[in-house]
């Protein structure tokens, strides 16, 4: 086998040759061997069948488990020559030549190599902040909250329904004037405030009485999980039967209790010190996905100097031109077809992204390793199953279709960058 390899820089290597088709030859008459002595066809004991039958029958399916077999050896051989490792390789190898001919196969193929480089800038591209702070006022405003959660309920018949009572309503929801699946109860008990129906339902519900009738008109979110409601005007018909409020439980031990209920110690001290943490969590998890994220992915960028992998920067280039395409309305999309320089020139002009994207990508798997952290299978089923609650889908429909359109990789790389990046600002924060 001759082979030639070059290193173009530290993240991009070339291996080129020829596999001669002598080496094909012996592979083909070897596996055709192996075939004769293990095959079960009619007429014939096993390990007794003539190699002729064996060609006649498979001899397509063979050469192309030689060739298969051939290529495996090319690149193990390449690898020993570059002084690289399969660990140390990204995706798989990108044939740039395969050329089949009287002596072989002509082969030239580029490897992706696992850039090295040292972490330490992450450190300095941390941006500043101040650590959230809560106050008593945002404390006694959640523990309010749980009283009246766990208050006793009690009949309402002397004022209008408002934000908080609890209403029992008949609904029925039509499009277009046709009800549609999905869309009727009885004697449903909803909270008013509690946003748990689509935006406008339940505020226009305030202000009805026991025993009055009304119909309003709501617009279903474009992401809605029912495709065929996503984005539709819909009218309720609603009919109020009962109004319920509660009376807030004492704020004392025992409502700590039945809040903590896997502490044998629990107490109404506890439960404020966990509620200030939740509080706190929640507030540095906003910080961070509206302000600190972005701010921290430009400094990571600007902080690292590397080669950049061509073969998963083409790779990348494809997922974002494929997006383009499945946005593409089908009028613009017929208009494309058979332009071949203008699909070339689209799909160019996602290079300079798909570079941003790779490297962020590189420099989260190198800080991921450095730091020993992973995303958990556990962890991304419950992302998947948290996303098809907010979505009002079926969580095994949902990775059914993250598994079929091959998202999952983003999916799990996506929610690593978060754990990453979050984990080195707390980091910094425990410093201070």
């Amino acid at each position: 086998m001759k082979i030639q390899t070059t290193k173009n820089d530290a993240a991009n290597a070339l291996a080129s040759g020829v596999i001669e088709q002598k080496t094909l030859d012996s592979k083909t008459s070897s596996l055709t061997q192996k075939a004769a002595k293990t095959l079960h066809i009619d007429g014939f004991r096993k390990g007794k069948v003539p190699v002729s039958i064996v060609r006649a029958r498979y001899g397509k399916q063979i050469a192309e488990d030689a060739e298969q077999e051939a290529i495996k050896d090319f690149i193990n051989e390449a690898f020993k020559e570059l002084g690289v490792k399969e660990d140390d390789t990204l995706g798989s190898p990108m044939f740039l030549k395969f050329d089949k001919n009287e002596n072989g196969i002509d082969v030239e193929v580029r490897f992706a190599l696992r850039p090295e480089f040292d972490v330490a800038p992450a450190k300095a591209a941390v941006p500043s902040f101040d650590a959230p702070s809560v106050s008593e006022s945002e404390i006694d405003e959640q523990l309010g909250k749980f009283a009246k959660n766990y208050g006793e309920l009690h009949d309402i018949t002397d004022r209008a329904l408002q934000e908080g009572d609890i209403a029992n309503i008949d609904f029925e929801g039509f499009v277009d004037d046709k009800a549609f699946e999905g869309g009727k109860a009885e004697g449903y008990n909803l909270e008013i405030g509690s946003k748990a129906f689509i935006p406008g339902f339940e505020e226009q519900l305030v202000g009805m009485r026991i025993g009055d009738s009304k119909d309003i008109s709501v617009t279903f979110p474009k992401d809605y999980g029912a495709q065929n409601l996503a984005g539709k005007d819909a009218r309720f018909a609603i009919k109020l039967h009962s109004i319920k409020e509660r009376t807030p439980a004492p704020l004392d031990d025992e409502l700590a209790k039945k809040l903590l209920p896997k502490d044998e110690e629990a107490s109404l001290q506890k439960l404020k010190e966990r509620v200030k943490e939740q509080i706190a969590s929640d507030k540095k998890a906003k910080l961070y996905n509206d302000t600190l994220k972005e701010k921290f992915i430009e400094n990571l960028l600007q902080a690292f100097a590397f080669d950049l992998p061509e073969n998963i920067i083409e790779q990348e280039m494809d997922i974002l031109f494929r997006s383009e395409v499945d946005s593409m309305e089908r009028a613009e999309l017929e208009a494309l077809q058979g332009k071949r320089e203008e699909i070339k020139e689209r799909r160019e002009k996602h290079k300079e992204k798909a570079q941003r994207n790779v490297k962020l990508t590189l420099i989260v798997d190198a800080l991921a390793r450095a730091n020993k952290l992973g995303i958990s299978e556990q962890e991304l089923f419950m992302r998947l199953y948290n996303e098809a609650m907010f979505l009002r889908q079926d969580p095994k429909t949902l990775l059914e279709y993250y598994q079929q359109s091959g998202y999952l990789p983003a999916l799990q790389m996506a929610m690593l960058e978060d754990k990453v990046l979050t984990f080195l600002l707390e980091k910094s924060i425990d410093k201070e």
